[in-house]
């Protein structure tokens, strides 16, 4: 308790940056501008993946556009190549040293990095494809069981050839359940395959052994999993960590001792700009609805225990189901040591999204500490249907 005190002491602190208090309520932030948006296509043996979105532009991607270019013959035909679009600006990038680029006006010679232009593919790729769900009627077990032996291998061989978080020759070994409660289902599972040194999450986890005798020549993968059932009545991957946390799921009390006068009126005004906001907000899969109803969803979590108002209803952004899942429930539980890093940042600063996906009536916004899931309900809106916080836990 004295840990969580003086976190919000801290923030209360931060907010106010120690000085005197201000006339009025801090101004409502602006939100974050998605204009520079980049979306990421690979083309690779006649197959497209993608398109996904970046919404902050990483700078080998916007150099392979840049002044430094000089011309150069077209590649002639290509087995693979990366389209990057940015408002109605497109450009396509081949592979080789010099890069070729492939302009409105021509084709162009580039000394950015091919390599580190894909990697930013793969990494933004695994963002986007989002948590493994799958369809299952058995419960526990068996529910583990569908995960290693169909619903894993499925989602690798989602991914890009050569990315780093796939892998080939996929051979499922064991599963082990561990008591969880209702609705979830936790396990140990093992699996084989021909991977790279760098084979995301497992190798920087240290789960991944050498394969012997029928294994020899792959990897053995042991990791933990668990899974969530959802009222559409599929299984969803969430991190393991995230259950641990979600055990009382409210937030946790505030000292009003500790609370700073100007800091919790400063949030409380937050809070009453949101009722309306919400209910004016665009209908659509408008990129820029999405990121700012996403950002003050996160300015909530921390305007919430700063206020003292715990009762607030966060269901002018989320459905009723997500107010119930295991995600939500380890935000609300956590909000007070969360508040002290970059998950939402101070009240009036910036919460900036990485990146983003819109399939049909689903949406994802990333930030490196929350990903958020939408979908539109039976007006055309976008509402929160769950949360994933990938490093519980950690």
């Amino acid at each position: 308790m004295k840990k969580a005190w003086a976190l919000l002491l801290l923030l209360a602190l931060l907010l106010t940056g120690c000085a005197p208090a201000r006339p009025g309520p801090a101004p409502v932030p602006e939100p974050m501008d998605v204009s520079a948006a980049l979306t990421l296509t690979l083309h690779r043996d006649g197959r497209d993946y993608g398109p996904y979105t970046m919404l902050t532009p990483d700078y080998n991607l916007t150099q392979a556009k840049s002044a430094s270019l000089s011309p150069a013959e077209a590649p002639g035909e290509a087995a693979e190549w990366i389209t990057v679009t940015q408002g109605q600006q497109s450009w396509t990038v081949y592979p080789g040293s010099p890069m070729t680029v492939l302009a409105a006006d021509g084709y162009y010679a580039s000394q950015a990095s091919y390599s580190s232009i894909l990697l930013a593919f793969y990494a933004l790729e695994n963002i986007c494809l989002g948590p493994i769900s799958f369809a299952c009627a058995g419960q526990g077990e068996q529910a583990l069981r569908e995960y290693v032996q169909t619903a894993l291998p499925a989602r690798f061989v989602q991914y890009a050839p050569g990315s780093p978080f796939t892998c080939r020759d996929y051979v499922p070994v064991s599963v082990s359940e561990e008591p969880m409660r209702s609705g979830l289902a936790q396990g140990t599972i093992r699996f084989a395959a021909t991977a790279g040194t760098d084979f995301y999450p497992y190798s920087i986890s240290g789960q991944v052994s050498k394969g012997a005798g029928a294994y020899a020549g792959k990897v053995i993968v042991q990791t933990q999993v668990v899974l969530e059932r959802h009222s559409d009545g599929r299984w969803y991957a969430i991190p393991s960590g995230e259950d641990t946390y979600a055990a009382v799921e409210r937030y946790p009390a505030s000292d009003e001792a500790y609370l700073d006068p100007t800091a919790a009126e400063e949030a409380s005004a937050y809070l009453d700009t949101l009722a309306e906001y919400v209910a004016a907000r665009e209908t659509g899969d408008d990129l820029q609805t999405l990121v700012d109803l996403a950002d003050r969803f996160c300015r909530s979590l921390l305007a919430i225990p700063l206020s003292g108002r715990l009762d607030f209803g966060l269901g002018l952004f989320c459905t009723p189901e997500a107010l119930k899942l295991t995600g939500m429930g380890y935000l609300k539980n956590n909000a007070l040591d969360r508040r002290a890093d970059t998950l939402t940042g101070a009240l009036t600063d910036p919460v900036v999204f990485t990146a983003a996906t819109v399939q049909g009536d689903r949406a994802m916004v990333y930030h490196s500490r929350i990903q958020i899931y939408f979908q539109r309900d039976e007006t055309g809106a976008w509402r929160i249907c769950d949360v994933t916080v990938p490093y519980a836990g950690q």
